[in-house]
C-alpha cells in the first residue's frame, strides 16, 4: 500500500494544480473582458480641478486624446505624450480605478481614482498619488483631486 502513496499523492498535487491554473486561467477572459468597455480613443470635454471648472474654450485650443487597448493608455496632448496602464476593480461601486504612468515626471506613480462609463462617456475622478481614493464624483475643497469627462471618438469610416 505504501508503494502506491507516493504517485497517488503526485497526482493529488498535478490535479489540483491543474484546477488551480484553470481558475486563473478562467479569470484572466473575465479581466480582459472588463478591460474592452475602455478600448478605442477618448477626448477630454471636460476637466475640473479641486471644484475649478476648466473653461471649455480652452480645452478645445489644446485637445488632449487618450487612446486605450487593453490595460495601455497613450495620452496625446499639446507639447507632450505619455504612457501608463490602470487596473480596474468592477465589484465596486462606483467602479475603481488604479493608473500608473509609465514615463513623464509621474512615472511609477499611481493615482487612485474612481470611475462611470455611460454610453460614450466617462468620467473619471482622481486623487494626485499618496491621497486617498475618491468616494464621489466631486473635487470642491479637495487639494490634489480633479475629474475629468471623456468622449469616445467614433471611429474613422
Amino acid at each position: 500500500m505504501r508503494r502506491y502513496a507516493l504517485p497517488v499523492l503526485a497526482a493529488g498535487v498535478l490535479i489540483a494544480g491543474a484546477v488551480i491554473a484553470r481558475s486563473f486561467i478562467a479569470a484572466k477572459p473575465e479581466a480582459d473582458k472588463a478591460l474592452t468597455k475602455f478600448d478605442g480613443t477618448w477626448v477630454i470635454t471636460a476637466v475640473e480641478i479641486s471644484g475649478n471648472k476648466i473653461p471649455e474654450g480652452d480645452l478645445q485650443k489644446a485637445p488632449s486624446r487618450v487612446a486605450i487597448q487593453g490595460s495601455h493608455w497613450l495620452l496625446k496632448a499639446p507639447g507632450r505624450e505619455e504612457t501608463g496602464t490602470f487596473t480596474v476593480d468592477e465589484s465596486k461601486e462606483p467602479g475603481q480605478m488604479d493608473v500608473k504612468p509609465a514615463d513623464g515626471p509621474n512615472a511609477g506613480r499611481t493615482y487612485k481614482a474612481i470611475y462611470q462609463i455611460e454610453g460614450d462617456t466617462m468620467t473619471v475622478c482622481y486623487a494626485a498619488p499618496g491621497q486617498d481614493r475618491p468616494a464621489t464624483f466631486e473635487t470642491k475643497d479637495r487639494a490634489g483631486y480633479w475629474m475629468n469627462v471623456y468622449k469616445r471618438e467614433k471611429p474613422a469610416k
